[in-house]
């Protein structure tokens, strides 16, 4: 009942009537491992406690921006461009830097990721996060862990598989490296560096 609307409201009224007739749903271990790998954000809302150390609990707008991102993915006849902009401390990082790498890397194993971010030391965190993320679930919830023949912080694979994730910073070599997906965040440091010319 995640439907949206073009002024991105949901439709409550419809969900709550839905969910009043519906009959219950009898849960298997299988229909719940589904439930949890399903999107970023249940994956968020299974992890987040044991990982950030508190829920993780998504804003609307991560929702629909995941939407987006998830739409993206799903269409293979062209290149789709997105631009998520959101406040400091929103989450956005957490969602776009952290949880969709890593369900992007279990779900598509073969896809090459890249993260780019305005230095090296903060995409390295990134790419720490997702490795983390991977190492500690990736099994649990997709049956994927990491190569550890390729395993540096800045660059990783999946094991068995042919795609992983590389995390540069602004002027890092990408040449002749392959990107799937590729996620750009917080490119620029700071407002002085902004203003700059």
């Amino acid at each position: 009942c995640r439907t949206w609307h073009a002024d991105g409201a949901l439709p409550w009224p419809t969900c709550n009537a839905w969910r009043s007739k519906r009959q219950p749903v009898t849960t298997t271990p299988e229909s719940e491992q589904l439930r949890r790998m399903a999107l970023p954000s249940l994956v968020g809302g299974y992890v987040g406690k044991q990982f950030w150390g508190k829920p993780w609990i998504p804003y609307p707008f991560l929702l629909h921006a995941e939407q987006r991102i998830i739409d993206a993915v799903r269409d293979k006849t062209r290149e789709r461009f997105l631009i998520i902009n959101a406040p400091p401390q929103t989450g956005k990082t957490s969602l776009v830097g952290t949880l969709v790498p890593f369900w992007l890397t279990g779900m598509f194993p073969d896809d090459n990721g890249m993260y780019i971010s305005y230095s090296d030391d903060f995409s390295e965190a990134r790419s720490k996060d997702v490795r983390a993320l991977q190492q500690t679930w990736g099994k649990e919830l997709f049956g994927t862990s990491i190569d550890p023949d390729h395993n540096k912080v800045s660059e990783w694979r999946i094991l068995g598989h042919r795609g992983g994730l590389l995390a540069v910073g602004i002027g890092g070599l990408i040449t002749g490296k392959p990107g799937d997906w590729i996620i750009i965040d917080d490119l620029i440091k700071n407002d002085v560096e902004a203003r700059s010319e």
